[in-house]
């Protein structure tokens, strides 16, 4: 189970359609943690209609990258671990479903209702857990099961960001990544997506699990040089946002950036965009070079990974 993302120009508005509907559902959630008049109006301006300019702009974000590939490599995922788990002997279907967009939780459950199946387990494709993002995936998923009256046992693997292939998939391609630079210093930077500050004074401990991962890999790998970095979309959040890493990292007299996109499994809008075009723009004002990681998308390791947790929790 993963977010969803517009894969061409007419799904970008219903995108945001949906963004906003899900701001609606949880403003009870919201306004319950809010502390100050800041995170107030955070709140407001997310439920708010975006403008025409604004929804011209996100337009023309998505369109410079293709549009997001995320819906395309979560099949490919999906294909390689019913493959995988056929090869340990698992005779299960795998479905990617998506919070937003198609093809929706909803439709998938409707899907393995028809199928038959027997159990039903689901992975949030966010390993580090966050108790407001990756429960609600949960939520949705009971919730649909129970609607459309599935009488069968439900498991939702909600994190696996301490699994040792998923961590052993990451130390593989960071040594990749950063043998043709050793001769630079380099400065890695581990990033993920922002948090609002309301749920992290709720006690959501995203950003601790993610920088706990973030440490365990940078001491098993030996790295001196790292930080955390954190893509905000330029709004108001408690953490470092990733641009401000670089320009840092610049002033501390480091000649290039690795980035390290530890809480993505897949390319999307921000990876390709915010992590990409934006800090790419940001490197290069301020001289510095620049190298971004993939995610692991439908690498073997990751696979293994996701297959390990899935025969684990049968």
């Amino acid at each position: 189970m993963s977010v969803g993302s517009p894969s061409n120009q007419d799904e970008v508005e219903k995108y945001v359609s949906e963004l906003r509907m899900e701001h609606k559902v949880t403003k009870q959630l919201v306004i319950g943690l809010l502390k100050d008049w800041r995170n107030a109006a955070t709140v407001a301006r997310a439920m708010r209609k975006p403008t025409k300019k604004q929804m011209d702009a996100l337009r023309s974000k998505y369109a410079s990258i293709g549009f997001s590939p995320l819906l395309e490599i979560t099949n490919r995922q999906a294909i390689a671990l019913q493959s995988k788990l056929s090869e340990k002997g698992v005779n299960a279907g795998v479905y990617p479903a998506m919070k937003r967009l198609h093809p929706s939780i909803r439709e998938v459950v409707a899907k393995i209702k028809e199928a038959g199946c027997a159990e039903v387990i689901g992975i949030v494709m966010f390993p580090s857990y966050s108790k407001v993002f990756n429960d609600k995936y949960e939520k949705i998923l009971l919730s649909e099961m129970k609607a459309q009256r599935m009488d069968c046992s439900a498991t939702v693997i909600k994190s696996w960001d301490d699994n040792v292939q998923f961590l052993d998939t990451w130390k593989e391609s960071i040594l990749k990544a950063y043998a043709p630079i050793r001769g630079e210093r380099t400065m890695v930077i581990f990033t993920t997506h922002s948090m609002p500050k309301v749920f992290i004074d709720g006690g959501d401990e995203y950003i601790k699990n993610f920088e706990r991962t973030a440490r365990r890999l940078a001491t098993e790998l030996m790295l001196q040089d790292w930080t955390c970095g954190y893509y905000t979309g330029g709004h108001p959040a408690p953490v470092k946002d990733i641009k401000i890493c670089i320009s840092e990292s610049k002033s501390k007299g480091f000649e290039r950036v690795l980035l390290v996109p530890l809480g993505y499994v897949a390319e999307n809008m921000e990876t390709l965009y915010g992590l990409g075009a934006e800090c790419d723009e940001t490197a290069k004002k301020i001289d510095i070079g620049i190298t971004r990681m993939h995610p692991p998308n439908d690498s073997e390791k990751l696979i293994n990974a996701m297959a390990e947790l899935i025969v684990r929790n049968l």
